[in-house]
């Protein structure tokens, strides 16, 4: 039988994400902003969601949105004007994986 070594060397792949995203919501909780994450498949409806609920809160509570677009500004385009301020972060790749530090430079 051939002698092996097993390296452990796992750690959370994401922690650098985990600790960012921990300090986004405790300095969010701090300024008494309420944050929603819309996420799902393209075309479901979450553009259609917003602008809906953008128009019916308009006047009544600032509001902001992040958009996270693939590779295009259509979102952004749709929701701009409908809240307080529009963010749009674009993502040029195979995948897009929303990550706490897209968050944390807006």
């Amino acid at each position: 039988m051939e002698d092996r070594l097993i390296v452990d060397f796992a750690q959370a792949v994401l922690a650098e994400n985990d600790r960012m995203a921990a300090a986004l919501r405790a300095e969010f909780d701090r300024r008494g902003l309420f944050c929603v994450n819309v996420l799902s498949s393209p075309g479901a409806g979450k553009t259609a969601l917003l602008e809906r609920t953008l128009a019916d809160l308009a006047g009544q509570i600032p509001t902001g949105v992040l958009v996270g677009d693939l590779a295009t500004d259509h979102d952004a385009a749709r929701l701009r004007g409908t809240a307080t301020a529009t963010w749009r972060r674009t993502w040029f790749g195979p995948a897009w994986t929303p990550s706490a530090w897209m968050v944390s430079g807006c």
